[in-house]
Order: structure tokens, then C-alpha cells, then sequence
């Protein structure tokens, strides 16, 4: 639960269209790189708990978001947030695979739990 506060924040500003050509989006624009790996942190270490498919998962959804919404996105808007819809066709289809990756994360935890076959990561390491 913890782990979806900072992407809860983040899909406020997104749903209340922040841009950077707002006094709003540009005093907030410092802050979304960080609340993305502050979100994507909480979300790995929340996969631990499961197995080392929803953290692979987790990881790779993270990073793949990450890229698809900073490095390759077009703009310097919101630190390349707010160009997602400017952005060139590589972005988009990069940041769409790390958001599946990271809806995968979300559905194997449950299921995983349900059956009764998580094997936390950590607890695993350890032995």
C-alpha cells in the first residue's frame, strides 16, 4: 500500500495536466524525477516480499518506464513527463512495455499469495 503513494501523487498532477508552461508544472517539475524512483523503489522492494518474478518484473517495468518517460522523451518539459505526447514512437512503445511489466508485478503478487507460493527474495538469499 505504501508503495503506491508516490505514484498516486504522481498521477494527481498528471490528471490535473501539469505542464511546464504553468507556474504549478514548472515548481513541481524538479520533483517528478525523484518521486518516480522514490515510487519505483517501493515497488521493487515491495516485489521482494513475493518472488523473483514480480521483482524482475518490478525492475524491469520500472526501468523501462523510467526510460520511456526521461531519457528517450522528446522536450525538456516536466523533465521529459509532459512531452509524452510530442514524444517519438520509440518513447511511447518503451514506456507502454514498462508499464505492462509493472501491471505484471501488481497481478503475479496476488496470485502468488493466493496459492500460497511466495518465496520471499530476502529469505531466500539467506539461507
Amino acid at each position: 500500500m505504501t508503495a503506491m503513494l508516490p505514484g498516486v501523487l504522481a498521477s494527481a498532477f498528471s490528471a490535473v495536466g501539469l505542464a511546464s508552461s504553468s507556474a504549478v508544472g514548472q515548481a513541481l517539475a524538479p520533483v517528478t524525477v525523484p518521486l518516480f524512483v522514490v515510487s519505483g523503489l517501493f515497488l521493487i522492494v515491495g516485489a521482494l516480499a513475493c518472488s523473483r518474478l514480480a521483482t524482475i518484473c518490478a525492475l524491469g517495468g520500472c526501468a523501462l518506464a523510467y526510460a520511456g518517460m526521461f531519457v528517450l522523451a522528446d522536450g525538456a518539459s516536466m523533465g521529459g513527463m509532459g512531452a509524452m505526447a510530442g514524444s517519438s514512437a520509440t518513447s511511447k512503445a518503451v514506456f507502454s512495455v514498462g508499464a505492462a511489466l509493472i501491471v505484471a508485478s501488481f497481478v503475479i503478487t496476488p496470485l502468488r499469495r493466493r496459492r500460497g507460493a511466495c518465496a520471499p527474495v530476502l529469505a531466500a538469499l539467506s539461507r
